[in-house]
């Protein structure tokens, strides 16, 4: 539970009154308060900050709460506990400390802005998007406001109001690539590829050098079927972060697309090294295996797929299929029987798939019914770009995913 309720004293301070402002991202202060930008305090933020950007938490923590014993009354040390909070996956907490700062200046952007990030990931649309709101009557330039709003009208399927909240964004800043980005995948969503690609060339004339705006280039350019273009995108990143396994991952399905079986196999192994508990990579490599028909080392990694929790609908599924490339007709069955209990939101797409009734005497015509069905869907929807960063179960995507 968040004490600042108990700390606050005096919210008036000179210091305070500083620090808010320029946390805010309001106009500088006349030349002789200018000195306020140097302030003990102001340092002290920055080196907790940076240790929260080093993942040292427990000193960040130390540090923010070193602050508050001598000036309980500065903002940016609630909101910079509530962050520690939220990178430990602990919103509740995060959001007391946020109310904590907003206790102290109800437009403190930051505050706002972090309460509204914790309720999107909280699925409290509503609420953040009151935040978010917020953030905008207090300053309209703010454009990560903007495309937080965007993302969950597009979430919704609202797609006009997340354009019309894109464009907003991108006219205080033309080349605001998240923006850019987001637009693009709509596009790509509602089914203009030209209007999509329009945007992704904007992004690539500007030359992104952010590593998650490369990874979602990348992703958009390969749901577009641009798979050298996205490759080139994949290595940028790779170059920027060679350590994220998603960035490895979707290279792999690239060159895969391709028919390019030694690098597609090359990027999975290095996912998976990466990042073990990365089932996407696993699939990749079980592709690569059919494609190259390796057939007894697919059905080995399927069957290690079947015994985890991850995207269990789809490792059954496939496993049914390899099945049926040996004729093994009851097997086949019991694996697609297993993989529609796994796959409930795709049994609400597709009813049937829950209606096909038992064949003891006759297993491979129930496989090849199941089999047609499932055809429907790609077994890899749940790696598209939207959800590159998602292979934690066997749900359908939503539109636009992450900040």
């Amino acid at each position: 539970m968040a004490n600042w309720n108990v700390r606050i004293k005096d919210a008036g301070t000179e210091i305070a009154q500083t620090l808010t402002s320029q946390s805010s991202g309001e106009s500088s202060p006349p030349a002789a308060k200018r000195r306020g930008q140097h302030h003990p305090v102001k340092t002290s933020l920055d080196e907790a900050a940076q240790l929260i950007d080093d993942n040292r938490l427990d000193d960040a923590l130390a540090a923010y709460e070193a602050i508050l014993e001598k000036h309980p009354d500065i903002a940016m040390a609630y909101v910079g506990i509530g962050n520690i909070h939220a990178k430990r996956g602990q919103d509740d907490e995060a959001l007391e400390y946020y109310e904590g700062a907003l206790h102290l200046r109800q437009d403190f952007i930051p505050a706002l802005l972090q309460s509204g990030y914790a309720h999107a990931r909280q699925g409290a649309d509503e609420k953040a998007l009151s935040k978010f709101k917020d953030v905008l009557n207090f300053n309209p330039s703010v454009i990560m406001a903007w495309l937080s709003i965007a993302r969950i009208h597009a979430k919704q399927g609202e797609f006009q109001q997340a354009i019309d909240h894109l464009q907003q964004a991108l006219s205080f800043n033309p080349q605001f690539e998240a923006a850019r980005l987001a637009l693009a995948g709509i596009y790509q969503k509602q089914g203009d590829a030209q209007a999509a690609l329009t945007e992704i060339e904007k992004v690539e004339r500007a030359k992104p050098e952010s590593f998650q705006s490369l990874l979602r280039l990348a992703a958009l350019l390969f749901e577009l079927k641009h798979y050298q273009r996205a490759i080139n995108a994949c290595n940028q990143a790779i170059t920027l972060a060679p350590e994220r396994a998603d960035a490895h991952q979707l290279l792999g399905r690239c060159h895969l697309a391709l028919g390019e079986h030694d690098s597609a196999l090359a990027a999975f192994l290095t996912s998976e090294r990466l990042d073990p508990e990365r089932v996407a990579a696993s699939f990749g490599i079980v592709e690569v295996n059919i494609a190259t028909r390796d057939f007894e080392e697919a059905r080995r990694r399927l069957i290690t797929l079947t015994k985890g929790v991850k995207k269990l609908g789809m490792a059954h599924r496939m496993l049914g299929e390899l099945l049926m490339r040996e004729e093994s007709w009851a097997d086949a069955v019991a694996e697609f029987r297993a993989a529609v209990l796994h796959s409930t939101w795709l049994v609400e797409k597709q009813p049937e798939l829950g209606q096909i009734p038992p064949d003891p005497t006759n297993p491979r015509t129930e496989a090849e019914c199941y089999a047609d069905l499932f055809s429907k869907f790609s077994p890899f929807r749940d790696f598209s770009p939207e959800t590159i960063n998602d292979d934690s179960a066997d749900s359908p995507p939503n539109m636009i995913g992450g900040r």
